[in-house]
């Protein structure tokens, strides 16, 4: 699933649901987010940049969500 913006406990449940259904050996990165959705990647990952949060959700399969102040 593609995020737009959302609220943050949508994200949350919705990684949450994921995580419970996998083994998740992720990694969280502060910085090298992915050039586009198929850039190489392994499930799990974590990483940002100002404005997305993004998640591997498969192997070379990114997905990202929007993030702002409140």
């Amino acid at each position: 699933m593609v995020y737009g913006t959302v609220k943050a406990k949508e994200v949350i449940a919705e990684i949450d649901k994921d995580l419970a259904t996998t083994n998740w050996k992720g990694a969280i990165h502060s910085s090298a987010a992915p050039a586009s959705a198929g850039a190489t990647g392994v499930a799990g990952t974590i990483t940002w940049e100002s404005g997305f949060l993004y998640v591997c959700v498969a192997t070379d399969t990114w997905q990202r969500v929007a993030i702002a102040t409140w």
